[in-house]
């Protein structure tokens, strides 16, 4: 499934990390709360024009499993709702995919992983 995006203003669409698909990736435009929380948000590293790529997500899709910046992040949906993205970097990615199947399979050496 992909997701439309739809522009609001310049820049900003009404995608939210709520709504992307597990492996798709963008990249922040806007995050719409509290200033203690957005605070919050920024010290984890989640600020605007960071790259985000859901990972997974829970059984009932609460909370999701996020990378931004080399490290993953769990948030609760309700959260993820009031991070508007971009679709300057809208993508899917296979998540836990080798880059180079070759060099995974002809090396003893750890493969890198794509996020």
């Amino acid at each position: 499934m992909s997701i439309k995006l739809t522009q609001t203003n310049k820049d900003v669409f009404d995608c939210t990390l709520a709504d992307l698909e597990k492996g798709q990736s963008a990249q922040v435009a806007k995050i719409v709360t509290s200033a203690a929380a957005a605070e919050r948000l920024a010290e984890l590293g989640l600020t605007v024009g960071a790259k985000v790529c859901v990972i997974r997500r829970a059984p009932l899709n609460d909370p999701v499993e996020i990378s931004v910046r080399g490290y993953r992040l769990c948030l609760r949906k309700k959260t993820a709702e009031k991070i508007f993205l971009t679709d300057a970097f809208v993508s899917n990615v296979q998540v836990g995919v080798p880059t180079n199947a070759l060099t995974a399979q002809n090396s003893s050496a750890p493969s890198e992983f794509q996020l």
